[in-house]
Order: structure tokens, then sequence, then C-alpha cells
């Protein structure tokens, strides 16, 4: 995957991202709600993908006293996270997750909310989180299972078949739950748990949803070995059958599998 260019994407849409991020916003609130669940108390924090800012800032409200440190792949995500802290203590820092050297036993919890589908390397990356992690400390995270924008899936399979184009990956290649777990505990992390749901989101149409995927930065395909105007042709057919095929009343829906995470380092 060209990190640069994902940075590139999240850059662009920096501006129209909590606009369309609805299912973001869920699972962010849904980690505020492990984290109480589990009663964790953390004096040190850190956050993988901050985004523009919206979990960073409920963990603030929540754990005032605690230090918290975040970091993003993407510049003017990082500034849009400054801009809504304000005058709160956060060190920022604008990097790969995935390459930064991160100090052992410091952090009491580790949050990531959809950041982890754009890892190169999770396996690897979850081990050097759990070795981050403080005795006893926390990592809960969540993700887009391999279920998300399996309608688009099928519109593309369906019409690639069509007119005889070979099959790529269009959208990021999702993991399922299971695949998941078995990294935590690969990774040494004990109390592993995942947690699973389903939410479908409607839209006027598929071109409305295509843009929305786009402004928050999701966008990703391997359909770059088709001409210009193989690929308008594929996206034209694809738009024209999600209309026709995946219609609910006056509206379009897409499916979003929505996981979430988390495991314990050991005392």
């Amino acid at each position: 995957m060209d990190k640069q260019k994902v940075a590139r994407q999240f850059n662009r849409n920096v501006h129209t991202y909590d606009n369309v991020a609805v299912v973001q916003k869920r699972m962010a609130h849904r980690i505020m709600q492990t984290l109480e669940e589990k009663r964790v108390r953390p004096a040190e924090i850190l956050e993988i993908g901050c985004g523009t800012g919206y979990l960073t800032m409920l963990l603030a409200e929540a754990f005032p006293l605690a230090k918290l440190t975040v970091v993003d792949l993407a510049e003017n995500m990082v500034d849009m996270t400054r801009e809504r802290m304000g005058e709160k203590s956060v060190r920022y820092l604008v990097g790969d997750a995935e390459t930064i050297t991160w100090d052992a036993n410091r952090y009491d919890l580790i949050v990531s909310n959809a950041t982890l589908q754009w890892f190169s390397n999770p396996k690897g990356t979850l081990r050097r989180m759990y070795e981050a992690l403080s005795p006893g400390g926390w990592w809960v995270a969540s993700t887009f299972g391999s279920d998300t924008f399996k309608e688009l899936h099928a519109a593309f399979r369906k019409v690639e078949t069509e007119y005889g184009y070979p099959a790529v990956q269009h959208g990021l290649p999702l993991r399922s739950p299971a695949s998941w777990e078995q990294s935590l505990k690969e990774g040494g992390f004990s109390r592993v748990h995942t947690l699973t749901c389903w939410h479908r989101l409607s839209y006027p149409d598929c071109r409305s949803f295509l843009y929305a995927v786009r402004y928050m930065g999701a966008s990703y395909s391997d359909s770059g070995h088709l001409s210009i105007g193989e690929q308008r042709r594929l996206l034209s057919e694809v738009i024209r059958l999600y209309d026709r095929s995946y219609r609910e009343k006056r509206n379009v829906f897409a499916t979003y599998q929505l996981v979430q995470m988390y495991g314990q380092k050991e005392m």
C-alpha cells in the first residue's frame, strides 16, 4: 500500500470527513463504552490515527488528568485535531504508527478508531503496540470487517464478469474478526475479545454513496490495469447495477461491518 497516497487522500478530505464519518463516530462512542465497562483509568494514553480528533476529545473529557499522545499519517488531520482540542495538553505526532519507535512499557491505554485497515504489517505492529503498553495496560481498537461494502463488491464482480475484465480488489482488503483475534493472541495479548455488528446506511443513490466514501478518504482500487475508457465504463455500469439492485424505498443502502477488539498486557 502506498502510504503517501493514503496521506494525500486524507489531507485533501479533512474538511469533509466529519460530515460523512457517521459510522466512525458510532465506533468511537463504542470504544468509550468499552473503556467504561472495563473500568480503565489510564495515566498515559496513545491514540493511533487521531483523524479530526473526534475520539481524542472524548478521551480528553473522560480522562482529564491523563497524558495524551496522538499520531496520524496525514498532517492536515493532526492540524484539525489540534484545532478541535484548543488549549488542552496533547502531544501531536505526524507519521506512520507502524514505523515509529514507541517507548516500551509506557502507555496504560492504546486506542485506535477506524485505522487498523490501513496497516501494512498488522501482526508486527500489534506486537510493537503490546510492547509499548505498561503491564496491565489495555489495547482497544475498532476497524471495518470483511463484509463492509459487500453490495459494491458484488456489483463490481458481476460487471467485470459480464465485460470480461479481470476481477481485482476494489476497496481495502479487509480482514475478518477471527483473523484479528488470532493476530492479537499471537502478539501476546490476554483477555482478547472481539465484538462485531453490522450497520446499513442509506444514500440517495450509488453516486452519493461513492462520494461519501471518497470524502472520508477511504477510496482505494487496483483497477489501474484498465484503460481510462474501460475504467469509466466499468464504474458507470456498476453505478447503474447498484441503483437497480440495492434499493430500499427511495434510497440505496450500503453495509458496514464494524469490528471492535480489545486485549490486555499481563501484569
